[in-house]
């Protein structure tokens, strides 16, 4: 997954915690100013029955002491004002969480807009192309070789994709400001025949590498390999 894809992960998370933080307010509100009293009563007293009497006792028992009210039984009365602040809390959550949403999806757009005008104005100049594609061919074919003879694939990757970064800002073109490394890269690679698919493999095994803690897998080796070889095979056709 990349990174546009944890951010819109994260953002659907924090969205789904914040409705439902708001939903609780609201029922908490709508309880403190409901106007309805205790929903349960105490049972009414049985009358005696009529035509029986109730024999004399022939001792009296003590009076019995007043039961002093249980604190179930009293009513809560919670303050007037609390219901309207909580509603003005729950009306402030939902402003802050569609403000951040916004925000971030005006950054991510200009972001794109800002990758499609640098694609548009042709990254690579056509005399420095051919330049270009015979240093990216070296450095795949031997980061291939390296890889057959069984080198551990993280360092190979890794060297690999910085020779590529190399042989990218060796072209002149200027990165902007809203692209990464990696980005600018594979923009400038992108103007070569590479085809994106192999490019974008080269770029996730470099992220893995550089970034995570879990060893490479077997599979990732035959990924690598199979990306390379067509690599190569498409620029060493040469550039049409």
């Amino acid at each position: 997954m990349g990174l546009d894809g944890v951010m819109r992960d994260a953002g659907r998370l924090v969205i789904l915690a914040a409705s439902a933080t708001v939903a609780l307010i609201i029922l908490l509100a709508l309880g403190a100013t409901s106007p309805f009293g205790r929903i349960a009563s105490p049972s009414p007293v049985q009358p005696p029955t009529p035509g029986r009497a109730n024999p004399t006792p022939l001792f009296s028992a003590p009076p019995t002491p007043p039961a002093r009210a249980h604190p179930s039984d009293q009513q809560v009365i919670l303050p007037t004002w609390l219901g309207p602040l909580l509603l003005t809390i729950a009306v402030l959550a939902v402003v802050m969480v569609v403000v951040l949403v916004l925000a971030r999806a005006v950054r991510d757009l200009g972001r794109k807009r800002d990758l499609e005008r640098a694609r548009a104005d042709h990254l690579v100049d056509a005399e420095a192309l051919p330049d270009l594609v015979e240093s990216v061919t070296e450095s795949l074919t031997d980061t291939l070789v390296r890889l057959r003879t069984g080198e551990h694939l993280d360092d190979v990757i890794l060297e690999c994709w910085r020779r590529l970064e190399d042989a990218a800002a060796a072209t002149g073109m200027a990165r902007l400001p809203s692209q990464t490394a990696e980005e600018f890269t594979v923009s400038v690679l992108s103007a070569t025949p590479a085809t994106p698919g192999d490019l974008r493999t080269l770029a996730d095994l470099y992220r893995r590498a550089m970034f995570s803690t879990l060893p490479a897998q077997p599979d990732d080796r035959v990924r690598a390999v199979d990306a390379l070889e067509r690599l190569i095979g498409v620029l060493g056709a040469g550039v049409p």
